[in-house]
């Protein structure tokens, strides 16, 4: 199986869970979850609740760093913030490296 973003998932079955929110102003805010936890395992209520959950971790973060630390938002499509996501990758990972190798 193939995800949207065409990235290859080895699961047998998927589900997806379909989200709608009705906010004022007439805005209809859309949503839609992929995941291969069973229905019998973790409920729809459940799910949608931890992906909730997860929004508001990350939304805290931006909030924190453009509030606490003067980041601004950054444009993650734009050539040089690739650049930037995909060097600091790289450093976390040397300096992961160097504190687990004897």
């Amino acid at each position: 199986m193939t995800s949207p973003h065409g990235i290859g998932l080895h699961w047998e079955r998927a589900r997806v869970i379909r989200y709608r929110q009705h906010k004022p102003a007439e805005a209809i805010v859309e949503a839609q979850w992929l995941t291969n936890l069973p229905s019998r395992r973790v409920g729809s209520l459940s799910l949608y609740h931890l992906a909730k959950s997860r929004r508001e971790i990350e939304n805290q973060g931006f909030h924190d760093a453009k509030n606490r630390y003067g980041l601004e938002h950054i444009c993650h499509h734009h050539l040089n913030s690739i650049l930037m996501a995909w060097l600091l990758l790289r450093l976390a990972l040397v300096i992961e490296r160097l504190y687990r190798i004897p």
